[in-house]
């Protein structure tokens, strides 16, 4: 699932979900959905409207932190195991 930082450039930029629902002219119910993360597959000319309303492009809207993240999973793989004591 995507997420966006929507919540995080609006306050950045002093607006309130209201008021970036007026700037961008999106309901505030999707506003406030995206603005809680509870959307999953956004239409692009909302994601549009919102950038603009936010002075940003649509990558700069995307959250990447994790996305791309390997995480450790503790799983040993046979023979990539060092071993002490030779």
């Amino acid at each position: 699932m995507a997420r966006f930082r929507v919540k995080e450039l609006a306050k950045a930029r002093g607006l309130t979900s209201e008021e970036l629902a007026l700037k961008s002219g999106i309901k505030i119910s999707t506003v406030r959905n995206l603005w809680q993360n509870r959307v999953n597959d956004p239409n692009y000319s909302t994601l549009s409207a919102i950038a603009s309303a936010l002075e940003v492009t649509i990558e700069e809207l995307e959250d990447k932190s994790g996305r791309d993240e390997v995480k450790s999973t503790g799983i040993r793989m046979p023979g990539l195991v060092a071993t002490s004591g030779n």
